[in-house]
């Protein structure tokens, strides 16, 4: 309180919680003095070297008490001490009215400089705890994690160290994948074992603990001509090879019982039935009864017609007084590459967007007998300006014939070579495999898009007519293909008929409404096909009424290359379209006589004759594939005097997606020995 202005008293009163959810406190005092009494809160702050205490004021405030100068006042405190005590600034002392507690305590210890700053530690620090009443928040160096041992699993920042872990080691069956660094733990996986190998491949390589060494599985090794086989390969070792002598292999020689380096060959030619004699040997150190044979002098196995069994007689002894016989059949050759040709013209029209390819499979000794039921891939290849068009690579697999062919056919987005797609753009065509995936497909050819020129929205085609649009792209004799009729009309056609006439050369399979089950039709084809009418009512009884926008789809005519021969073969035939009637879901007649069709070209162009032309191409020889009886030929003229044979045969590829034989294994396609 203040007396008469010349100065202030008053006593220290300790506040009580009365709600710590609201962290809401009380305090109260009794006097008798009924002039200006105030009351104040004053701030505790407890720091490292010290109590420090301020009155919490709200200087030059209107209408009440106010003692103007700074003011300092020894009070009372708790436990009976003396604190000083000052008022919060140079303006003087007025009793609270509202308590704005700025100077908080965190503030304060900051301006002290008892709490460091959040980013004031800089790049290499971090502000360790929390600035409060009790607690200080200081600046610590960041950990620095002791690669190779450790590696940093979470960086120092500003307020938070950085985290360290382990480096992980690989374990018992493992190999690294990711070495480690001083950021990143070292990755690891299971290695491969011999049972993931396959038939004839064998587990190469160990796994390398803790290294970055994972085992292959590789194709079992064939011995060198001059070589047996001593130990056969199993899933965790490869073949192993004996060399032997060439002196050895001369008929007749002679060999001593255990005879270090002898071989098993066969000396004297290949009869019929596989049977070897006249000088074959062999000794007892790879066993008589079960001769080790690799196919390196004699005869290959793999060359022998069919898979047999085959019988083969050993003979053995200086006078072939002792003989083995033993059977063998010839395992089917695996698929390792492919042979391909594009079929038709190198083109893809919007009405025939299918792109078809010739494949042929060839085994290790490039051969294709035995190789049917291997699984092809063959895939379009878009260049940039088709994959913003539809971003995919369309591909497509097909299992092969006994002799290894096929025909794949693969069918491309129809937004490459519609009306949208701008001019022509490559494609690059591949095959492969398809157990080799993307990795292994091989280039065949390359194709080039013809898409559908803008004719939809030309202003040359006029409301209320007929519109034929005709086929782009080369026919064949024999093919069928499809001519689409529409219109524009401003509401919905209800009625309508038409007349077909094609040139000689051409005829009609059928006049189909689209889209189906839209129309009740009525149709007359003439006995030589050339001729065809039709009559279309609205099958529904209660149509839309309302403006239409664009073309209406009416009727799919389906027609066929008859002719063949120089009769068709690389000329233009003619199609004639008459519209007869037309009339709308208003009844409102749009057309009423013989009126010719609009004909739009493959190229765009527009003609109101009523009369167009598609033209035949000629069915062109695209490649030739073939295929041998047997693998390998090796010359044994020389042992038994016989020519060795294998006979050929020849696939022919023609243009439109056939296949036709030329010469199926006959004497005169054949490959031989000559001396």
């Amino acid at each position: 309180g203040s007396g008469s202005g010349s100065g202030l008293w008053g006593s220290v009163v300790e506040a009580e919680l009365v709600n710590a959810s609201l962290g809401l406190y009380a305090a109260s005092f009794p006097t008798s003095y009924r002039g200006l009494v105030g009351a104040s809160v004053i701030q505790v702050v407890a720091d490292r070297d010290g109590a420090r205490f301020r009155f919490m004021s709200r200087a030059n405030a209107s209408n009440i008490f106010t003692y103007g100068q700074p003011f300092n006042a020894s009070l009372p405190a708790f436990g009976g001490e003396q604190v000083l005590v000052s008022s919060n600034g140079p303006l003087g002392y007025t009793p609270l009215l509202e308590v704005d507690n700025a100077d908080d305590t965190v503030t304060c210890k900051l301006g002290a400089g008892v709490c460091d700053s959040a980013g004031s530690c800089g790049g290499a620090g971090y502000l360790s705890g929390e600035c409060t009443l009790v607690t200080e928040a200081l600046c610590a160096n960041c950990t620095v994690c002791g690669f190779p041992a450790l590696y940093e699993a979470q960086a120092c920042n500003a307020t938070q160290d950085a985290v360290c872990r382990n480096v992980t080691e690989c374990g018992a069956g493992q190999y690294q994948t990711v070495a480690p660094s001083p950021t990143a733990d070292r990755q690891c996986a299971v290695c491969r074992t011999a049972g993931e190998c396959g038939a004839g491949e064998f587990l190469n390589g160990t796994c390398s603990l803790g290294g970055d060494r994972n085992p292959v599985c590789t194709a079992c090794s064939r011995c060198p001509y001059y070589h047996v086989v001593s130990a056969a390969c199993t899933p965790s070792s490869d073949t192993e090879c004996a060399a032997v002598a060439a002196s050895d292999f001369a008929a007749g020689a002679p060999v001593a019982a255990g005879e270090a380096g002898a071989g098993f060959v066969a000396g004297g030619g290949l009869q019929a039935n596989a049977s070897a004699g006249g000088g074959a040997r062999s000794n007892s150190s790879y066993g008589a009864a079960a001769p080790v044979y690799t196919g390196g002098f004699g005869f290959p196995a793999d060359g022998l017609p069919g898979s047999g069994p085959y019988a083969l007689t050993v003979t053995l002894g200086r006078e072939g007084r002792v003989n083995a016989t033993t059977t063998f059949s010839v395992a089917t050759p695996a698929a390792v590459a492919v042979a391909g040709t594009v079929l038709l013209t190198p083109e893809v029209w919007w009405d025939a967007h299918v792109v078809y390819v010739a494949v042929q499979v060839r085994g290790p000794g490039w051969q294709t007998r035995g190789l049917g039921g291997a699984s092809v891939l063959v895939q379009v290849q878009p260049s940039a300006g088709l994959q913003a068009l539809a971003n995919t690579q369309p591909s497509q697999t097909a299992t092969t014939n006994a002799d290894g062919y096929v025909v794949v056919g693969v069918t491309v987005p129809l937004a490459w070579v519609d009306d949208a797609a701008g001019g022509p753009q490559t494609a690059q065509v591949v095959a492969g495999l398809a157990s080799g995936g993307s990795a292994g497909l091989q280039a065949v050819g390359q194709v080039q898009t013809r898409p559908r020129a803008p004719h939809s929205n030309s202003s040359s085609i006029v409301s209320n007519g007929l519109v034929a649009r005709l086929p782009g792209r080369a026919l064949y004799a024999g093919e069928q293909f499809e001519v689409l009729l529409s219109t524009r009309t401003q509401y919905l056609v209800e009625t309508f008929r038409l007349r077909l006439e094609l040139e000689s050369g051409l005829e009609v399979v059928a006049l189909n409404g689209v889209p189906s089950g839209r129309w009740t039709a009525s149709t007359a084809v003439s006995g030589d096909r050339q001729v065809a009418s039709g009559s279309f009512i609205l099958a529904d009884t209660s149509p839309d009424q309302g403006a239409q926008s664009g073309e209406q789809q009416l009727v799919q005519a389906v027609l066929r290359v008859s002719g063949s021969g120089a009769a068709v073969v690389n000329r233009s035939l003619a199609l004639n379209v008459t519209l007869l009637f037309l009339s709308d879901v208003r009844q409102t007649t749009l057309v009423g006589q013989a009126q010719p069709a609009q004909m739009v070209s493959g190229t765009g162009a527009v003609s109101s004759s009523g009369t167009g032309q598609v033209f035949v191409g000629d069915n062109l020889l695209r490649g030739v594939l073939g295929f041998a009886a047997d693998a390998e030929l090796v010359n044994t003229a020389q042992l038994d005097g016989q020519a060795v044979r294998s006979q050929l045969g020849l696939w022919a590829v023609y243009s439109q997606n056939q296949e036709v034989r030329m010469l199926a294994g006959t004497a005169a396609s054949g490959c031989s020995s000559s001396n």
